[in-house]
This record gives structure tokens, sequence and C-alpha cells, in this order.
């Protein structure tokens, strides 16, 4: 997994017509990742997506709701600076800074078709 580090604050993303305090966010990356920072006060939801990801805490706390199944209820974690959670496909997480923290939310590198030169050959 690829990462680059640049802070950022999601409040700076918000869409105006919904309530910065608790939005949806569809992160759609490829190779580049980074740092988002969750106030004190807000909470964030990471909508489900088709590929895993993984959750790395840069600093502070975080306190996650990990969406559940009729089987598997809803699950409450806390994630320190430094520590990571593999995030399933499908899978969605409400987030808290507790009471505040920045965090990674890494994807594998997306591959791409081989490239050709002129003649229709494969380079590489």
């Amino acid at each position: 997994m690829v990462s680059i580090r640049a802070p950022y604050s999601l409040d700076r993303f918000a869409p105006p017509q919904q309530n910065p305090a608790h939005a949806v966010w569809r992160f759609v990356m490829s190779d580049a990742q980074t740092v988002w920072s969750v106030g004190a006060g807000r909470a964030l939801t990471l909508a489900p997506l088709a590929a895993p990801r993984r959750l790395a805490v840069a600093r502070g706390r975080l306190w996650l709701t990990l969406s559940g199944t009729a089987e598997q209820p809803a699950q409450d974690q806390w994630l320190e600076a430094g520590q990571t959670l593999a995030l399933p496909a499908g899978q969605t997480a409400v987030l808290e800074g507790w009471p505040q923290a920045e965090f990674e939310l890494l994807l594998p590198p997306v591959s791409s078709a081989p490239r050709r030169g002129l003649l229709g050959r494969r380079l590489g």
C-alpha cells in the first residue's frame, strides 16, 4: 500500500448542503492517500467500497463503530496513534476523534493494463 502524507481537514471539503458534524464521504483514490483529520465533536462515515481498505491512525485516538449484520452486531473499537485496522470490502465505519485524530485511509494500488509500443508490442 502506498501513502503520501499531506494534512487536510475534512471540514474544508464538507459539501454546504450537508451537516458538517456528520457527513458521508466516498473515498475514490488510487495510489495517492492523504492524512485526514477528525476534530472534536465531529463524526465521519466511511461508506462501503468494493475493495478492502486499511485505516491507520497517525495522531490522537479514534472511536470507531463498525457496521454489523443480522448475525453479528455492530462493534465499537478504539484505535490509538500507530495502530491500524483492516476494513474488508463492504464495511461501513463511523469515526470520531477522541477528542481529535488524524488518520490515513489506505487502499491497495490499482493495477493498470500493460502498455503497448508503437508497433503493438508489449512494453516492459
